[in-house]
């Protein structure tokens, strides 16, 4: 990034945040190259502390032949 190609107040946001490291590119600019998708509330992690996130669900599985065995199933 060439930073003299920058304005003052993008120099000075650039050199502060990024030499800390305590934000990336993406942190501020996210959605300025392009449109975000829509993902409907609730749906998507989050970077937002104390927002809840639902946990998917777990959909049934095959046993595993162990369980299978140690059950009695198949006999």
């Amino acid at each position: 990034m060439d930073f003299t190609r920058q304005s003052v107040r993008a120099q000075n946001m650039h050199s502060t945040y990024l030499a800390n490291k305590t934000k990336t590119c993406i942190d501020c600019h996210k959605g300025i190259a392009h449109q975000l998708p829509h993902i409907p509330p609730g749906d998507a992690p989050t970077d937002t502390p104390g927002q809840f996130v639902p946990k998917p669900t777990v959909s049934a599985q095959a046993p595993t032949p162990a369980a299978m065995a140690a059950s009695g199933a198949g006999k």
